[in-house]
């Protein structure tokens, strides 16, 4: 299967630093503007997914994406209470565990989140479930991002500190035969 994935596009809380996991924000204005000026085609496409979050909604439809399907498996991780909150605060709040949850082990999980591990199983039970699929295009998360690269160039699939979750509004594509994943591009813009 070849997966590629538009990271949403920017949101009101991307802008404002907020962990936002499954809780919505709305793409800024000026973001919504650029995608819809975007003439982004998706007729080479076999099948079209998108994470069910509203910020992911909102970039298929600026872009204009016709027939998605939406899939619950493709969302952000959980976060918890540290949902919806800026790092200082989150460090300040909760000190220990917003430490372990910057170490990004698998199985730590936020206060009422999920952990790295539980998120990549929802990843991996989509994978499996359309990897006989030909061209696929996904709209989702940095998470799902940060997963398969890791996967791609050989990281461990946790810990190691760096998030690379790519920029908002942006392409990366994968070849994958599960549960071998190649990298083929990441994060590139649009309109590029």
């Amino acid at each position: 299967m070849d997966l590629h994935i538009i990271r949403h596009g920017r949101t009101i809380g991307n802008h404002s630093g907020l962990l936002q996991g499954w809780t919505d924000s709305s793409l800024l204005p000026e973001q919504t503007e650029y995608l819809r000026a975007v003439a982004f085609d998706s007729t080479p496409y076999d099948v079209i997914y998108s994470s069910d979050s509203g910020r992911c909604r909102e970039t298929c439809t600026a872009l204009r994406l016709p027939d998605v399907i939406e899939d619950r498996r493709l969302r952000e991780r959980h976060f918890g209470v540290f949902e919806n909150a800026q790092s200082a605060v989150l460090r300040e709040r909760f000190p220990r565990e917003y430490a372990r949850f910057t170490e990004l082990s698998a199985e730590d999980r936020p206060p009422g989140g999920e952990t790295r591990t539980q998120h990549f199983e929802r990843l991996q039970s989509w994978i499996q479930s359309v990897q006989h699929r030909g061209l696929v295009l996904v709209v989702g998360h940095g998470g799902m991002l940060d997963l398969l690269y890791r996967l791609a160039v050989g990281l461990n699939l946790h810990g190691e500190g760096e998030i690379f979750d790519g920029a908002n509004a942006a392409k990366s594509e994968f070849r994958i035969t599960w549960p071998s994943v190649e990298l083929v591009s990441f994060s590139r813009p649009l309109d590029a």
